[in-house]
């Protein structure tokens, strides 16, 4: 993958945010008097039952709240991704000011560096690991009393393709922190030797 498609691709990553909220607005809602209307079956559950599910509800919502802050971590491989398109400039131009700064963030900084990219990619992919087993804890409860139509009804809800669309962004992540570091580390072994890039930063703090 050459430089400028890394960038595009980084750049068009799905809206984390967006998705879960889409979730969020199509999957069920806490059973109360006036909710789930298409679903009328839910308010025939046992108040136990009810309880039992509006509990497991509020704990998908927290991970699906953690799930949003990975759109930060979108943002930061785009800018990631955008850092190593104006290294390449600055090593083609023999800018080595410009150099510096930028491998001081590849490599230094607190929010953007390389190292805590490779913190926040994983801990995206355990919160979705976790939402999942969530979101089938319910389901296996739900459905364990409903004829089959109304299982139909609710397996096959508009959540489904946002649901699918989410479980698929952790690998999308890790494929394109990947690239960045492979193209990364061959841009430190082209620059390494050249007169005009001595005395940068090498490795992670």
């Amino acid at each position: 993958m050459d430089l400028k498609q890394l960038k595009h691709e980084t750049a068009q990553l799905p809206n984390l945010e967006a998705l879960s909220r889409a979730f969020g607005r199509a999957w069920l809602q806490p059973i109360r008097k006036n909710t789930n209307r298409a679903h009328p079956f839910l308010q025939q559950l046992p108040e136990q039952h009810r309880k039992e599910f509006n509990l497991q509800h509020a704990s998908l919502r927290k991970f699906l709240k953690e799930i949003r802050y990975g759109q930060v971590v979108n943002e930061k491989l785009a800018s990631a991704a955008h850092n190593l398109v104006e290294l390449k400039v600055a090593a083609l131009t023999g800018d080595g000011r410009k150099a510096k700064r930028l491998l001081q963030t590849f490599l230094r900084d607190p929010q953007l560096s390389l190292k805590q990219l490779i913190v926040e990619v994983p801990y995206l992919e355990s919160q979705l690991s976790l939402f999942h087993q969530s979101y089938h804890g319910m389901l296996e409860q739900l459905t364990a009393a409903l004829p089959l139509e109304q299982q139909v009804a609710l397996l096959d809800g508009k959540h489904r393709e946002a649901l699918q669309r989410l479980m698929r962004v952790p690998e999308q992540q890790k494929r394109h922190l990947s690239e960045i570091g492979r193209q990364f580390i061959a841009m430190m072994r082209e620059m390494n030797g050249r007169k005009e890039f001595r005395e940068m930063p090498r490795k992670l703090s």
